[in-house]
């Protein structure tokens, strides 16, 4: 999967990258098999893009994403049991109001 990119300078500091998936410049036409294909499909749409092949462009991010996603993603006991024990505590209280009520009425 090529991504064609603009790279932003201010001077000689790099500002930011954007980046677009190739397939918005070449639709109907078959995939480019290799990156000289893609850079001239890039340039076909403007001549200061440049070509990454995102299939291994982002390989080399595999560590921090894992990290990403373990530390977002990761299932927390802890919290798990506060819920779930909060909310039995809570069923209990109301099983038992209701109880107390049910009770008061027949007075």
């Amino acid at each position: 999967m090529y991504f064609c990119t603009l790279t932003t300078l201010n001077g000689l500091v790099v500002v930011g990258t954007q980046y677009a998936s190739l397939e918005l410049f070449n639709v109907g036409n078959p995939p480019p098999v290799t990156m000289a294909d893609a850079l001239t499909i890039c340039h076909s749409a403007n001549s200061a893009f440049d070509v990454v092949n995102g299939a291994f462009s982002y390989s080399s991010d595999l560590n921090s994403m894992q990290t990403l996603f373990d530390t977002y993603f990761a299932f927390n006991p802890d919290l798990f049991l506060q819920i779930i024990g909060e909310t039995l505590a809570a069923f209990a209280l109301g099983l038992m109001a209701g109880a107390v009520v049910k009770m008061l009425q027949k007075t």
